[in-house]
């Protein structure tokens, strides 16, 4: 129970600083701080299956830990959480970290197809930019007037397992990005 309190106060804090911020925007707005439970539960949850050696996890585990640190980076992407030494030195930091080398662990036991294989892989769907971000790892981008009908394409793709949300990439104003392993 100390645990979840302890993850709650985290992320009530990130809220927290996360509204400061727009405050700037929205002046005399008075907010009350929710912490969605099924957050807590999604890191409690990536917690645990992080707790299994990566080497000797199932397939379905591994993709419920790709979907949950998806979910948790989706969250700390709203929030505009900077993921350095302060964040990693918090317990959320903390579970965020090992997920990532967790996920490293299990990705390097695939072999990532080339490029104009996943261009392949991809189609119908035509990212304006495919780049390779890691092994097994890539990100499509769409500049704007991106196709609506590409990305929910690539969504739903098999052999693709998507990783958080689309977003708007810091480099692509109004653009569109998706990222996502080959499996």
């Amino acid at each position: 129970m100390a645990f979840e309190s302890l993850l709650n106060s985290q992320i009530e804090d990130i809220i927290a600083s996360h509204l400061n911020e727009l405050q700037v925007y929205l002046p005399n707005t008075a907010y009350q701080i929710h912490v969605p439970t099924d957050l807590t539960q999604v890191v409690m949850r990536l917690d645990r299956l992080i707790g299994v050696p990566a080497e000797y996890s199932t397939r379905p585990q591994q993709e419920e830990v790709f979907d949950l640190l998806g979910r948790l980076e989706c969250f700390l992407r709203q929030m505009n959480v900077v993921t350095d030494e302060h964040f990693a030195e918090t317990l959320i930091g903390r579970i965020w970290s090992r997920a990532h080398h967790w996920q490293t662990m299990v990705m390097g036991e695939f072999i990532s197809p080339p490029i104009h294989q996943v261009w392949e892989l991809l189609k119908p769907a035509v990212p304006d930019v495919l780049e390779k971000a890691t092994e097994g790892y890539y990100v499509a981008k769409w500049w704007k007037p991106y196709p609506v009908m590409d990305v929910e394409i690539l969504l739903r793709t098999d052999g693709i397992r998507i990783h958080g949300d689309p977003f708007q990439p810091e480099d692509l104003a109004s653009g569109v990005a998706v990222c996502f392993w080959v499996i």
